[in-house]
This record gives structure tokens, sequence and C-alpha cells, in this order.
């Protein structure tokens, strides 16, 4: 990507794509009943959006909160993962979906370093990120400017080998790391039982994610 401040362009990503229902909240309900035996209270919720994992959060019992740089809901503070405005080791858990794909390298940097500080000692950080994408695929140049740029955004693409091994060099230790397709998991009727069989299919079929849960060292 050329040329483009990276917040800014995320925050118009966001606005753009804002209208259409990418099921937010049956994802949080999926993801919550996979990673829920590793939550404490409280939680933070880093770009939380519209709040649907809070909620989701809240209505299990959790106490939940969350930041955004562009908040659409009243239980959600202004915010970022790289200025994360909560004070020193406050969360037993942490979540950061859907977010550390959307960040250049030194953005990573900073807000892995911010997530450790706002941790307690030992606390759990639950991380999503998009399986492998070919990030090619759904790229695009401006042909204006001659930018290339992802139709939603995104900056990196993950491994399972180095999501582990980028949270270890910053001091967190992966307890569990999985792919599931949250996507078709949340949508299709009993879905939650076909993973083992909708991993198996390319990605263009069924978009996979990432979920990493790893412990705090201080």
């Amino acid at each position: 990507m050329r040329d483009i401040h990276n917040e800014r362009y995320q925050t118009d990503i966001e606005r753009v794509y804002a209208h259409i229902g990418y099921q937010a909240q049956k994802n949080a309900k999926t993801l919550v009943r996979i990673v829920k035996k590793y939550c404490r209270s409280p939680i933070l919720d880093v770009g939380a959006g519209e709040g649907s994992l809070v909620i989701e959060l809240r209505n299990r019992g959790f106490d939940a909160e969350g930041i955004d740089i562009n908040p659409k809901h009243d239980l959600i503070e202004t915010g970022s993962i790289t200025e994360i405005p909560k004070w020193d080791s406050h969360f037993q858990t942490i979540f950061a979906t859907e977010v550390l794909e959307h960040l250049t390298h030194e953005q990573i940097d900073a807000g892995l370093r911010e997530i450790r500080r706002v941790a307690r000692q030992g606390a759990r950080v639950i991380i999503t990120v998009p399986f492998e994408e070919d990030l090619e695929k759904n790229s695009f140049r401006c042909p204006e400017c001659g930018a290339i740029f992802h139709k939603v955004g995104h900056l990196q693409s993950f491994s399972q080998k180095r999501m582990c091994d980028l949270l270890e060099s910053y001091g967190f230790s992966v307890v569990r790391s999985d792919v599931y397709v949250l996507g078709a998991m949340s949508k299709l009727p009993l879905g939650r039982y076909w993973n083992w069989l909708f991993r198996r299919l390319s990605y263009d079929v069924f978009a996979k994610t990432l979920v990493i849960v790893c412990t705090v060292n201080k």
C-alpha cells in the first residue's frame, strides 16, 4: 500500500462496509462458545466495532467493555490498539478479533505491547485473524493514484506458525491454536458441528479464521 495513512484508511473502509450484514452477532456467539472456558472478568475487546462480542459476553454474565477507533455502540469507548485508554495490569481477558490483519508491522508491535501493558499476569489474550489469506486476490489498484489496496483493508496474512512465533516473541505463551470457519458455523443449521468438513475446503469457498488463545507472561 502506498501513501495511505493507515488509521484513516481503516476507518474509511469500516464506514464503507458498515451497511453489509456480516453476521457479527452470530459470529460472536460462535466464538464465545469456542473460547468461553478461557474467559475471566474483567474483559476488554479491542476493535469492538458495533459491540456484538461485548454484548454477548455481558449476556453470559461477564464484566466486559470495548474500544474501537470508530465505535458504534454506547458500550464501546473510542480508542486504538496502539493507544489503549485503560490502566496497567487491569484485564483478565483481552480479545482482539479481526484486528491484527489491518495493521502495519509498526502498529502490530505497538498493539501487542499495549495489550501486555493492560493485561494482568497470567491473563488470557484471544486473537482471531483470517487464516492464510491470499492478499493479492482481494487487492486492487486505484486507476487514478496507482495505490494498491485490499478491498476490506487487510495488510497482513497469517499462518499458524507466523502467528504463534509472533506472539511468543512478545512474551505470550500460546495455549491453543485452531482453524475455524466461523461464518459457515454461524450461518448454517447445525454448522458448529461441521467445522471439520468446512476447513477442508479451499479459502475461496469458505474463509477460514485462525483462533489463538495465549497467556500473558509479565
